[in-house]
């Protein structure tokens, strides 16, 4: 092969990686994207979940103080007799 041919093919090739790099390159970005609506959906689900808990977690707090309150009452009540 003279030079000007072997040029011409390593150009070709080149031209061919270079091709390869750019569709490699936007498929990452999509899947890129795609993770980072995941993320974004999944962060969202999460705060929906802690404004479920938040509330019942409340609740369960001023039931258990309630309770204790009340024992304690029952106790004070059981060593003044």
């Amino acid at each position: 092969m003279r030079p000007a041919e072997v040029y011409a093919v390593v150009a070709q090739e080149v031209k061919a990686l270079a091709s390869q790099t750019a569709k490699a390159t936007q498929e990452i970005g999509t899947q890129v994207a795609g993770m980072q609506d995941t993320t974004t959906k999944t962060g969202e689900a999460i705060r929906e979940i802690i404004a479920t808990i938040s509330p019942q977690g409340i609740m369960t707090r001023d039931i258990n103080v309630g309770q204790a309150t009340t024992r304690t009452a029952e106790v004070a009540a059981n060593i003044s007799m």
